[in-house]
Formats: structure tokens, sequence, C-alpha cells
């Protein structure tokens, strides 16, 4: 290879290099495509074509350049890319404790040959109600024959789909399952130790269903791995835990407890998971949009907002303008005061998302807030009515919503707290077609935290929270912050997707890319651990057997027992999501 030619791949590596630091990817992903067709044997042009794809959202190319970087030989480093990106099955495995989502039938055995602790004494005794499938032949002798393998011997079956209570003695647990499950051989010792360490009414376990692998082989699959008690999501059709035990005499106020480990193998669902129900209000709901020079982003997130709203005439909008002075702008922000119900709240000073969100709530009306960014556009028709049925709610404090890229694939499903980076937002990078596991991303379920693109609240509770922390967390970890005071509160942090918003993320300020940007997230993330502790990183709706490396959902991992036990635990406290006021 020629020195001339050698000197124009190194330019390029360099130039790519330099264009991904200013954030200018689409230019930075011609110069590494560029050098890996100088050098196609270098790992190196392929791994950093693979981070600039990704730095431009072009997921797929990403996937590719990184998959060959991994052939040439940048193994770990381009399976530790792959494995950030949700990529996991596209990884190189060198990380044997984690399974990628295609190895589930290999991963659910694993967990089979889990051993139950010894339930104390006295040891619960189980009724189990079959209930049978005529249209299934051999289904009730599949069920008979797995609980005949139980190592947990105090058990006793009948098949009934009309169980009746009248000759079982108190202190009877029921269990109803449908023919053709099959359960594994520590379910009822799981069950039984459930009910000996906690004083739950009520225990569920994860299940998973037999499907037919691309021979049309019968194998494992489909896992609903459940998160701890979720009164929202458990009450929607189709969405309850189906493998559980109660108690026979159980009352109406029950404690659940849930168990993280895959306990039975079940027939399909045939149940569908119904549309949220929206009722019409009148309550006023105040949209508080921060906002720099940025017109053309404005204008269309006004546009769409008031356009797909069920009643315009409810919604009232505050712009807080932290110094724009385009003309643009300038004339835009003149014509928005200018109607009815819109203010525009100067904002003379660095930014701080915070203090510009508290400014526009302190000079608003509503019943209801909506803390909106700028770079948003309201896709979904009646947004109004859904989120102010949610709010009219008052166990629930805060409400977020589904967000996507403009390139169609999903930004925001809601916080995973505990990961190995930090909070992460669920969903990022898949097509915002999938609903996630266990339709997680399509439902209305509670989160550990919601984005502050788009987080709604009534005007009350705002206010007794103390609104944003303008002094501590000027742009970063306040929305978090705040939904963990709503938490502590005793309310409940909702993700609903019901209502979708496009979000063109970060074009009004950047990504934290730079030193200092990256010094200022660090900075903040110290502050917010240091407040909340361990609620910054226990996650109640994230099931231990869920990688915490990489990408959240994107791999399997077998706790420890310990890990185990101390979910069940935790799950059968009064309300698992509550969290203790911040230090």
């Amino acid at each position: 290879m020629g020195a001339a030619h050698t000197n124009r791949y190194w330019v390029a590596i360099a130039l790519g290099a330099a264009l991904r630091l200013s954030e200018r990817y689409e230019e930075s992903v011609d110069r590494f495509a560029q050098a890996s067709r100088l050098r196609p044997a270098s790992p190196q042009a392929y791994l950093a074509l693979g981070r600039a794809c990704r730095g431009a959202g072009r997921r797929a190319e990403a996937i590719a350049a990184l998959e060959e970087a991994s052939s040439l030989g940048a193994t770990r480093a381009a399976g530790a890319q792959l494995c950030r990106y949700g990529a996991r099955d596209a990884a190189p495995n060198t990380q044997p404790h984690i399974h990628a989502l295609a190895d589930y039938p290999a991963f659910a055995t694993l967990l089979t040959d889990l051993k139950a602790p010894e339930a104390s004494s006295p040891a619960p005794t189980f009724h189990v109600h079959v209930a049978p499938r005529p249209d299934c032949a051999g289904a009730t002798e599949t069920t008979l024959n797995s609980l005949r393998t139980q190592r947990y011997p105090h058990w006793a079956a009948s098949v009934t789909d009309r169980p009746s209570h009248s000759a079982v003695a108190p202190g009877t647990w029921d269990l109803m399952i449908e023919a053709g499950t099959e359960l594994h051989p520590e379910a009822l010792g799981w069950i039984a130790w459930a009910v000996s360490a906690t004083e739950a009414d009520v225990i569920y376990s994860d299940h998973d269903q037999f499907v037919l692998d691309t021979n049309g082989v019968p194998v494992r699959g489909a896992p609903t791995l459940y998160p701890m008690a979720d009164r929202i999501w458990f009450s929607q059709a189709g969405c309850g835990p189906r493998l559980k035990a109660q108690r026979s005499f159980a009352g109406t106020d029950r404690r659940l407890a849930h168990i993280p480990l895959v306990l039975g193998t079940l027939p399909p669902n045939p149940e569908k998971q119904l549309p949220l129900e929206t009722t019409p209000n009148q309550q006023r709901i105040s949209v508080i949009i921060p906002t720099r020079d940025n017109p053309a982003l404005l204008d269309r997130c006004v546009e769409t907002l008031l356009a797909t709203a069920a009643c315009p005439d409810r919604v009232e909008l505050v712009i807080v303008d932290n110094g724009s002075v385009h003309p643009e702008t300038v004339a835009l922000l003149s014509q928005l005061a200018a109607g009815p119900r819109t203010r525009v709240v100067p904002f003379v000073a660095p930014f701080n998302w915070s203090r510009a969100n508290n400014l526009g709530a302190a000079a608003v009306g509503g019943d209801h807030l909506l803390f909106l960014n700028d770079d948003t556009e309201m896709l979904t028709p009646a947004w109004d009515d859904i989120l102010a049925g949610l709010l009219n709610d008052t166990l629930n404090g805060v409400v977020g919503v589904r967000m996507i890229y403009p390139d169609g694939t999903m930004q925001h499903a809601g916080f995973v707290f505990g990961m190995d980076d930090g909070p992460q937002h669920e969903g990022r990078w898949m097509p915002s077609v999938c609903d996630g596991p266990a339709g997680r991303w399509a439902a209305t379920r509670q989160a550990a935290a919601v984005t502050g693109a788009f987080i709604a609240t009534r005007r009350d509770l705002f206010e007794e929270t103390g609104g944003f922390d303008e002094a501590h967390l000027a742009i970063d970890f306040a929305d978090l912050d705040m939904c963990l005071r709503v938490r502590a509160m005793g309310k409940a942090v909702i993700y609903t997707g019901a209502i979708t918003a496009l979000h063109h993320e970060s074009v009004s300020r950047g990504f934290n890319r730079s030193r200092a940007k990256r010094r200022r997230v660090r900075r903040e993330l110290d502050i917010f651990l240091a407040r909340w502790g361990d609620a910054a990183i226990d996650d109640p709706g994230y099931n231990p057997l869920w990688t915490r490396e990489g990408c959240s959902f994107d791999g399997y991992t077998v706790p420890k027992i310990a890990d185990i036990c101390r979910h069940v635990r935790q799950s059968a406290e009064g309300n698992p999501w509550q969290v203790p006021p911040p230090r």
C-alpha cells in the first residue's frame, strides 16, 4: 500500500473523528465510510463507522458496520457497542452470563434448575383448579403430569372451570390454571416459600408459552416477565398475571408478591388488551414550552398540539422565551402572543431548564400542567382527554408518553433505573410499531420515571413538591428528581402508550458530547444519586431476569437465589413503588 493511500486513510479517520466530536454525524459517516473503502480489512474503520452511524440515527447501517468490525477482529469493542445499541443478538458472545433474546429456550432451562428454599412451618396446602379445554386433547393430562413432578408435596387438584370454596379449609391456597399449562418442577416450592416469607394474599410469577421454531418444533418462548404489582397495568384486560395463587379466603384489599421466575409454560392467551377509555372534561391544561430561536419546530409544536386536542379552547400555552434574537422567532412569538390563550414569558439568563419551567408554571392558572419541549409534535388525537383522565385519578401524580424519533424508531417509553450506565430510556432505537416485552410500550402502566420532554402533573401537586430543582439540577435529572419526589408522596408515575409524540431530541441544545457537557451531566447525576440513594437504582418495573448491562430488555440473566428472595419480599410491601423521602 502506497504512502499516499495510507495518508488518505489516516486523514479520513482523523476528519471523521473530528466531525463526530463536533456532532456533524452525517459528514462523519462519509469520512469513515471512505476510510473503510481505503482499507477494507481495518476493524477500526468499521468500528468508527458504526459509532458515527449510531450518532446519525442510522441504526441498521450502524449494526452492519459493527458486525463487520467484529468479524475483522474487534470482537470485544464491537460487541460492547452492539449491546449498548440494543442489538445483542448480533453481538459475539463475550458475556456468557447474559443470554441473547434468541437464546431464550436455553436460558429457560437454567431457570427450571433453580431450587426453591424450604418453606417454614406450617407448610401451605395448594388446591389446584385445572380449567378443562375440550378443544385440546391431552391438555388436562399434561397439566396433571406436571403436578406429579412437583418437589413440593402438599397439593390437591381438581378439574373444573367453576371452583367452589365451600369445602376448603381456611389457610388453603387456590391456584387457578388452564389445562395445557405445564408447571415447572419447582413451581409449587417457590410459591410455598413466598407464602411463608411474606404476608401477601396473592403470589404471582412469570410465565412463557410454547411456540414453534423454524423447524416447526414446539419450544419454550414468548416469556412474560412481570414487574412488581402495578394496579394500573394489571387492571387492563389481558394484562394481569396468569399464573397466581391466592388465599382461599382473601379479602378485597389484597397484597401481592411477585416471584421473578418463569414457573410455568402456558397455552396462548386469547384475551386482547383493550384501549384506554377516555372521558371528556373541561379542565384546563396549561402547556409550558421553553424555547430559544427555534421558530420552525416551535410553530409545528404549537400547531399539532392544538390541532389534535379534543377541546383546543381548554389548552393554555405559555412560551418561555430564553432570549431569542432571530427576527423570524420574534415574529412568531408576537403572533402567538396575540392569541387568546397564549402568553410569552421572557427569560433572559443562561439556559436553566428547571428555572424556565418553574417560571412558566408560575404564570399559568390551569388545573393541569404539561411541561413540553419545543422540538415535539403531537401525533395522538384527543390527547388532552386521555391526559386529563389519568391526572384526575388522585392516586396518579405524573404522566409521561411514548416518544418517537422522526425516522420512526422509539425514543422514550419510560425510564429504567439501575442499568450499568445509569437511568436509561426504555425502548430506545426500537421500531415504534413494536409494543415491547409483554406489550409494555403500548400499555398504560407505572414507571420509575418519565422524561421531562413531556411530563404532566396536577398544579396542586406540582406546587406541593416545590417545583423543579433549579439550584442543583438545572438541565439534567430534574425530571427524574420530580418523579421520585412524587413517588415519595405515595403517588404513581404513569407512562401511557395511548399518547404518542414525535421528538426531534436535543435539536435545540445538542447532545451531551462535549467535555463541558459531560462534566455537567456527571455532576448532576452524582447529586441525583446522592439525594435518592437506592431509590435511584431500584426499579419495581424491571424484572431481575432482564440484564442490567448494555441496553435494557436486550438479554436475560440468571439472578442469584438471594436476589430472587429479596425481590419477592420487596414486592410484598404495601406499595413497592413508593420510595423514602430524599436525603
